[in-house]
């Protein structure tokens, strides 16, 4: 009786690895590949980096790559007339992200902080105020420890589509949204000379 015991103690820790082993194998295969989605050479890709453009990545059409004070605008009412980016979606970002990790928390704060200067921006579009954004974009230009999207970003806010039951999660519209969003403002500072690789 007590070699019978021991050998279904055996069997159902036998049978408790090989679940857990398939389980694990579930979870790489069905969650890694959306948390790493885009980019065809990502495994080589530092997460540290600066995030260039992402081929697979469907962004609409940028109009300027420059940084002069009517690229500004430009971004500013792209930004304001994006729906995915009003004021209800980027809240709902803030909560997903804040639900995740303090982490990603703060890389929400960070592009929802982009956002909010580039729409107040906007107020500010008269000739007379063409000076001061100027001004404003050659302080910025000056920086030395000025913050870029990285690949770390992007690979986050693509995970962010996915979760467990109990998770929130992005919409496939608010995730590239964010992500495209993220490739412009990079291009932005790299026109300041920021963001250098």
């Amino acid at each position: 009786m007590q070699i019978s015991n021991k050998s279904n103690h055996s069997v159902i820790k036998t049978l408790l690895i090989i679940f857990l082993v398939a389980v694990t194998a579930m979870f790489v295969s069905k969650f890694l590949p959306a948390f790493r989605e885009g980019y065809a050479d990502k495994d080589k890709l530092k997460l540290t980096a600066v995030a260039e453009n992402d081929p697979d990545l469907k962004c609409p059409a940028i109009s300027s790559n420059g940084c002069t004070p009517a690229d500004v605008m430009k971004l500013g009412y792209d930004i304001a007339s994006d729906p995915a980016l009003s004021q209800v979606e980027l809240q709902n970002f803030k909560k997903v992200c804040k639900s995740r990790s303090p982490g990603h928390e703060m890389m929400a704060e960070q592009f929802i902080g982009d956002v909010t200067l580039l729409k107040f921006a906007t107020m500010l579009n008269t000739k007379p105020n063409e000076g001061e954004i100027q001004k404003k974009i050659d302080e910025m230009a000056k920086a030395t420890n000025f913050p870029c999207y990285t690949y770390e970003f992007m690979f986050e806010m693509a995970g962010l589509q996915v979760g467990t039951a109990d998770q929130k999660t992005l919409s496939k519209v608010q995730s590239e949204a964010v992500r495209c969003y993220a490739q412009r403002f990079n291009a932005f500072r790299q026109c300041m000379g920021l963001c250098k690789k």
